[in-house]
């Protein structure tokens, strides 16, 4: 408003009790605390997983992807809160797809509409769900670039369309990237039971089920977040006991811990329902979890984990 605002912007900085009795949304109670708020609306940093502007000539709009193994009412709102600042941005309508990756974590329900409401303000997004493991590959399987491939392991492939994706992936000359994009492709198809796929997987590419899962991403990925939480649990311990014993009782409490959540996330990822968080926590030694881990990793079926885990359970107790 320019001038004319200074009236208002003087009532504001002086006396802001008086606006508010004046023009606030509700009367304010006795004993209120007011607090002047940042007028520069400078927020965190948020990012969206994939974004993309499209342009012709009758319109323009944006396409957001967001891709979640698992899916929850606080995650949902989260995507709202992104799509709505990824229109302001951009200053255009945005049309959102979430991309469920894993059919054990996907919820059984989903809303046709997530809404978020903080007083006179609401967010509402209606975001289009796509269950990767319901979506057939064949209109883009022969364009999809080799290094992105084995998410084929995770749609509803047939087992020539898995067939002629392996076929490309032998032929990769370079022995460590064919090595790394088969064991995707052998993580993949785990996150959605798929056995069958994962022997077919094993015989194509010449590796041990070792292999195929403890040179995984997904295994990478593991062992990355056991170190992060052994370091902030040891640091966490070393601080409350204030000498070195504390830190070095802190550090090694923290990578067991570490450990054990390592061997539930794989143990859900291969054989879910096979252990359960009351299982690993009478083990206090990363030896132990660490062979059951292995177990897991190698075995070829569900039978051959069980008696494996058994076994180790026996000679630990």
């Amino acid at each position: 408003m320019g001038r004319f605002d200074i009236s208002l912007k003087t009532l504001a900085e002086s006396s802001p009790m008086t606006l508010l009795r004046q023009f606030g949304h509700v009367p304010i109670p006795p004993g209120t605390k007011v607090m002047p708020v940042d007028r520069e609306l400078v927020m965190a940093i948020k990012t969206v997983d994939h974004a993309f502007l499209l342009e012709n000539a009758d319109d323009r709009w944006l396409e957001h992807f967001e891709a979640e193994t698992s899916l929850s009412s606080a995650d949902l709102v989260q995507i709202a809160r992104r799509a709505t600042l990824l229109a302001i941005k951009n200053d255009a309508p945005v049309w959102t797809t979430v991309v469920l990756l894993s059919r054990r974590h996907a919820p059984a329900n989903l809303p046709d509409c997530v809404v978020e409401e903080r007083g006179s303000i609401a967010v509402t997004a209606r975001p289009r769900f796509i269950r990767l493991w319901e979506v057939h590959p064949e209109p883009v399987l022969a364009e999809i670039p080799i290094e992105a491939l084995p998410i084929i392991g995770g749609m509803r492939a047939t087992r020539a369309q898995l067939g002629e994706a392996m076929q490309r992936l032998t032929e990769v000359r370079d022995r460590e990237l064919r090595s790394r994009l088969f064991s995707e492709l052998a993580t993949w198809a785990s996150l959605n039971y798929n056995e069958i796929e994962i022997n077919e997987i094993r015989a194509r590419s010449r590796m041990t089920f070792e292999e195929l899962f403890l040179m995984s991403p997904f295994s990478e990925m593991l062992l990355k977040e056991a170190q992060e939480k052994a370091q902030r649990e040891g640091l966490r311990e070393g601080r409350q006991e204030g000498r070195q014993e504390g830190r070095q009782e802190g550090l090694q409490e923290g990578q067991i811990e570490g450990a054990r959540s390592s061997l539930l996330s794989l143990a859900d990822i291969r054989f879910p329902g096979l252990i359960t968080a009351a299982d690993v926590e009478p083990i206090t030694d990363l030896d132990t979890i660490g062979r059951i881990f292995r177990a897991l990793a190698i075995a070829s079926d569900r039978d051959a984990a069980n008696a494996a885990v058994q076994e180790l359970r026996a000679s630990h107790s």
